[in-house]
């Protein structure tokens, strides 16, 4: 386990140099300073994992890609099935297709 540890270490090492290398390179060059930016925050900021997640009816967290997009796929098709007229008080209100509405 600790030889594992050493190869990460001098990896991230080698790497953190590698960027410094480019950082130096790229200061003081006009029209670089925007890429020389976005390679100090690289480094200066920590790594942050993403994970893409959506909660189901039963309030339950989906992190399966194939089960959010079954989720999707049923959200969207509830909504098509609206009804044809929406109660507003006693009175319905007709939903109609065409122009302006």
């Amino acid at each position: 386990m600790r030889k594992i540890e050493k190869i990460i270490h001098r990896k991230k090492k080698a790497y953190f140099q590698e960027q410094m290398k480019q950082l130096k390179k790229l200061h003081g060059q006009k029209k670089k300073s925007r890429r020389m930016y976005e390679l100090v925050n690289d480094v200066r900021k920590e790594f942050k994992p993403c994970m893409i997640a959506c909660r189901d009816i039963t309030e339950m967290i989906m992190n399966e890609p194939s089960e959010i997009m079954e989720l999707w796929r049923q959200h969207f098709q509830n909504l098509t099935k609206r009804p044809k007229y929406f109660e507003f008080g006693d009175y319905p209100i007709i939903r109609r297709s065409g122009k302006g509405y």
